[in-house]
């Protein structure tokens, strides 16, 4: 229903969070077929971890959504709760209340301004062909990270992500997400092994890969990517271009095994998602396989 107005939609946090935003703005904005802005207001005043706009890698930025500019946040974020009453109503302003799956946000046709972190794949599952075309990735690899492309494609590639970062530095961030133990990848690997039937090769990434090399160490051949600092879409191109994949309780993880379009693809999940008591998530996929 095209009428004056737009989809507004908060973008937070890192690229996978981003990534989840997006999903569910570009999905308003088809079914209403009103024009999609993001606003960066909030990024760049996270305590814990600085983030910028994160979007630019993918076909999705061809498309002349605008950006509204960074104002200063926290009176923008004042001012807006008190101005969306009265610019479209109460409905204008839709505020993520839980990380359940709300599915009265889908029936919005009208304006409104999205601010959560909308983690299900329920909110885009409709258009998710749509999804496939936008995140295609545009900046051409470098020579470094072709030859790896090229490694994966030829190996029977394994990708193990490992994500630290806030989610062991920042206490409140940790307290609610925690992190995934070694047990746990040992699990995943023993699994993957399993279903492969042969040795794989493997590639870690992680946001913290000298700890990783530091702490621990794999049953397979490992190759610890650890030149695309600044750049986590190389890595989560690679990730997904991995026959098979272990993820860690991560947004970012979540989409590198959601992007591998092959049917084929072995993606192992934490049966945890966070480590706060009575939180669940819906995040891994019914067909993705379960350790720990």
């Amino acid at each position: 229903m095209a009428m004056g107005g737009s989809i507004e939609v908060m973008l937070r946090g890192g690229l996978g969070n981003q990534m989840f935003q997006y999903a569910l703005g570009r999905a308003l904005s088809i079914r209403s077929g009103l024009p999609l802005v993001f606003d960066l207001s909030a990024l760049g005043f996270d305590v814990a971890v600085v983030r910028k706009y994160e979007l630019a890698c993918f076909r999705l930025c061809e498309h002349g959504m605008r950006k509204l500019p960074v104002p200063v946040h926290w009176a923008r974020e004042k001012g807006l709760r008190i101005l969306a009453r009265f610019r479209s109503g109460p409905g204008y302003l839709i505020k993520e209340p839980s990380i359940a799956f709300e599915p009265g946000v889908l029936c919005r046709d009208r304006p409104c301004r999205l601010d959560g972190y909308w983690q299900s794949e329920r909110y885009f599952d409709s258009i998710s062909a749509r999804l496939r075309v936008d995140f295609e990735f545009l900046p051409p690899q470098d020579p470094r990270n072709a030859n790896c492309s090229a490694r994966i494609q030829m190996t029977n590639a394994v990708g193990l992500h490992i994500r630290r970062s806030d989610y062991v530095s920042d206490p409140t961030t940790s307290a609610f997400h925690g992190t995934c133990s070694s047990e746990y990848y040992d699990a995943a690997l023993k699994l993957v092994r399993s279903r492969l039937g042969s040795d794989p090769e493997l590639f870690v990434f992680s946001d913290d890969i000298e700890w990783v090399r530091e702490n621990l160490s794999f049953p397979f051949p490992a190759t610890c990517i650890d030149w695309n600092q600044g750049r986590g879409f190389e890595d989560l191109r690679l990730m997904s271009a991995c026959r098979a994949l272990v993820i860690a309780n991560s947004a970012f993880s979540w989409w590198a095994g959601w992007l591998n379009p092959d049917p084929r693809k072995l993606v192992v999940a934490p049966r945890r998602w966070y480590r706060a008591a009575g939180m669940f998530s819906e995040l891994p996929d019914s067909k993705w396989l379960i350790a720990l």
